[in-house]
């Protein structure tokens, strides 16, 4: 009988592990007392980025919905259904998901979720449309410092959606986004100051799908809340591909 070849043999080695196996890692590292949301979270995030979405999201939502928590893990659910990219399969947007995992990551005071949560309520988008409820989420997450959701609470008292118009409001929440380089709110300064203010001048310069595209492109730079063990490996070495962006005009 022949020997296998060489190259046949590093075929075999670099197999991608198995959902079983993939499982049994984890538990072996929950077991030696790493976070379970964390451990889950981390793995899912290396599957997402590799290319196996299915796995990925399924630990994403094991991390998601523990016992602990994730609010990233959560909000990065929300992200993936949003943008359409939940599966292998999938590449159609499903809304009502979306808001279900920025809602669950916004109770969790992620700012980010709070944002994302109050423009699906502006937009009508996965619900109907409720510009006071979407207020209620820009707030929470202005408060925290949120740079989009200032401008957006600028948009709304500037426009009276949501409630009634107040210039003072909309003044003051511009220049808190302004301060933070957002060139949209700048511009809203600018008309405020050089014009008269009218209807016109008070939409939007910076659109929701925009403003999304600019969230997603801030990403958090320490997803990780574990320090990995020296030998943690779930899966063989490979070349982490972009998570997809969609047009969202």
């Amino acid at each position: 009988m022949q020997p296998r070849s060489p190259q046949k043999q590093q075929t075999r080695n670099t197999e991608q592990p198995t959902q079983e196996q993939i499982m049994s890692k984890i538990k072996l590292l929950i077991h030696a007392g790493y976070p379970k949301a964390a451990v889950f979270f981390r793995t899912g995030m290396e599957y997402l980025h590799t290319g196996r979405i299915n796995i990925g999201i399924f630990l994403l939502k094991q991390a998601a919905t523990s016992a602990q928590g994730h609010k990233i893990a959560a909000y990065t659910l929300g992200v993936q259904y949003y943008q359409g990219y939940d599966s292998i399969t999938s590449n159609k947007p499903n809304y009502v998901r979306a808001l279900w995992w920025f809602t669950l990551a916004a109770e969790q005071k992620l700012p980010e979720a709070q944002y994302m949560a109050g423009i699906m309520l502006y937009t009508g988008q996965g619900t109907k449309q409720n510009h006071q409820q979407a207020k209620h989420y820009f707030k929470l997450a202005a408060k925290q410092g949120l740079a989009l959701a200032q401008y957006r609470l600028g948009v709304m008292w500037h426009t009276g959606q949501g409630g009634s118009k107040n210039v003072a409001k909309a003044k003051h929440y511009y220049q808190l986004a302004a301060g933070q380089g957002l060139d949209a709110a700048k511009q809203k300064l600018a008309v405020m100051e050089n014009t008269a203010l009218s209807q016109q001048n008070a939409e939007d310069s910076l659109t929701p799908s925009q403003e999304f595209n600019k969230l997603v492109a801030t990403k958090y730079t320490s997803f990780t809340m574990w320090t990995p063990p020296p030998d943690y490996r779930v899966m063989p070495s490979a070349t982490r591909a972009p998570i997809r962006l969609v047009n969202l005009s």
